[in-house]
């Protein structure tokens, strides 16, 4: 009697879930690619900017790419994991509109001009009243009272 028929056989299991992975795989991964004069963020390991811009030069082989910095000029030599895709957003020029019916003032009218008040003998009487300075009323955090710290003391029952 053999017993290798009693015990299931591994290789056969272990290829049969290697295929099942891979296809899986191959059914979810996205395809990455750069063309020349893509913009992309590279990933920056040099300073605190984890991703700075750049601009794909060259396609150096399947997943690397010669990438330059819009930073400093630099190329730099990039694996694909390193590089993001970067959609520049187009600036919204609104423009300018005019109706005949309104006029727009000049800077120089639209300035207030200042007003100089003739003081009386009534007015210089009056006791002026200013509002608190609301920063002067706030209460100092370093000021604070603050009960004293309870310490151990063996000597006391």
């Amino acid at each position: 009697m053999r017993l290798d028929l009693l015990r299931p056989n591994t290789a056969d299991r272990v290829e049969k879930m290697q295929s099942k992975q891979k296809k899986n795989h191959d059914n979810t991964k996205k395809l990455r690619r750069f063309h020349v004069d893509a913009l992309v963020y590279v990933r920056n390991t040099l300073s605190t900017d984890k991703w700075v811009p750049g601009t794909v030069v060259k396609a150096i082989g399947n997943v690397s790419y010669s990438v330059r910095l819009e930073v400093d000029g630099r190329i730099r030599k990039c694996h694909i994991d390193q590089l993001r895709p970067r959609e520049e957003r187009p600036q919204v020029v609104l423009p300018y509109l005019t109706c005949p019916n309104i006029e727009i003032p000049s800077p120089q009218l639209a300035m207030p001009t200042p007003e100089v008040e003739e003081e009386t003998e009534e007015s210089s009487l009056e006791p002026s009243v200013t509002a608190p300075d609301p920063i002067s009323n706030r209460k100092s955090t370093l000021r604070t009272n603050r009960r004293p710290v309870d310490r151990y003391d063996p000597s006391f029952k």
